[in-house]
């Protein structure tokens, strides 16, 4: 199975992220904005609790490195 896999750098910008909640038809939005673009994941409950997890596991790591207690 081929996968596409977009790749945008804004680490070089300041962002907002924000979640628009789930409609009738439609699921949660994940939307990351930076200064020339928006990316919009649009999520189960599930997927963004899988997100969710990856981003607090990421910032344990980073302050466990950093010699910095949760």
């Amino acid at each position: 199975m081929k996968r596409t896999v977009f790749t945008c750098d804004l680490s070089n910008e300041g962002i907002q992220a924000q979640v628009q909640e789930a409609m009738h038809y439609t699921p949660a939005v994940l939307r990351i904005e930076g200064a020339a673009m928006a990316i919009e994941l649009l999520l189960t409950d599930e997927q963004m609790e899988a997100v969710e997890e990856v981003l607090a596991a990421y910032k344990t790591s980073r302050l466990a490195k950093a010699g910095v207690q949760a």
